[in-house]
């Protein structure tokens, strides 16, 4: 879901496999055809691959039927959604445009929670103040076993802070190039 701490979770998710050397990230994706893209790549397939996206598109849908996925997903109250989205938008409240985002927002969170074997994390409970706890959770999805000293570490290295901090040092312009469009 988006504005639910999404960036976070796959920020600490990516930083968990790339440390333990099992993954790393193919990055966050906004288009169907960009996830399909970076989905049929030629890859290790021994390694975690970290995919974002905040959409159950049919390309995800494919890839959940024909390899082995784990998928992590957050969701946050939907006011707070709608107040993110808002203010990170420059966005004037338009009534029409707050219904179509939330019921969006609300088919995509029944199609997600919905599927098998997901782990599912509330933004205000999971992620906000427990990403130590967080890092512990996802590493049991994927089967990863590691200390709590070093998910807590991870959490400190992943917390906003550390997420402004990268995003205002990030280069667009030399990352739109290369085709990656989302700083981690």
């Amino acid at each position: 879901m988006m504005r639910s701490g999404s960036t976070l979770q796959f920020n600490l998710t990516t930083t968990l496999v790339e440390q333990l050397n099992v993954g790393e990230s193919a990055g966050f994706f906004y288009k169907p055809e960009q996830f399909t893209e970076a989905v049929t790549k030629e890859y290790d397939h021994t390694k975690w691959q970290v995919v974002k996206c905040h959409y159950w598109w049919p390309e995800v849908e494919k890839l959940h039927q024909g390899a082995p996925v784990k998928f992590i997903y957050s969701y946050r109250d939907l006011r707070d959604v709608t107040a993110s989205w808002m203010e990170m938008q420059k966005l004037r409240f338009d009534a029409a445009y707050i219904h179509n985002m939330l019921q969006d927002a609300i088919k995509h969170f029944d199609i997600w929670t919905k599927q098998p074997d997901v782990l599912v994390s509330r933004y205000e409970i999971d992620l906000q103040d427990n990403s130590g706890k967080e890092v512990m959770r996802i590493a049991k999805h994927l089967n990863l076993k590691i200390t709590q000293e070093f998910a807590d570490n991870l959490a400190e290295h992943c917390n906003m802070q550390a997420q402004r901090a990268r995003i205002a040092a990030f280069d667009y312009k030399k990352k739109r190039q290369s085709g990656y469009e989302h700083p981690i």
